[in-house]
């Protein structure tokens, strides 16, 4: 992902544009194996209905999930 961010940020309007939507989609795909697999197995594992980083990732993935999402044609 790291690349893909490096090839986007210089112009995200030149040719970053193609890298960009690859380091989106991958990001995004993260979160949901975040969200989908590792929280809840973390869960299980500590035998808890609430773990407090779970609830910290959470956030950051809501914050970075509304970046990634483009505004709205007006």
């Amino acid at each position: 992902m790291e690349a893909l961010l490096a090839l986007a940020a210089p112009d995200p309007e030149a040719s970053g544009l193609d890298a960009y939507g690859e380091f989106q989609a991958a990001l995004l795909r993260h979160i949901r194996m975040e969200e989908k697999i590792l929280i809840p197995a973390a869960l299980r594992a500590r035998g808890r209905d609430s773990l407090p980083i779970a609830d910290e990732i959470r956030l950051d993935h809501g914050a970075l999930a509304a970046l990634l999402v483009p505004p709205a044609d007006s």
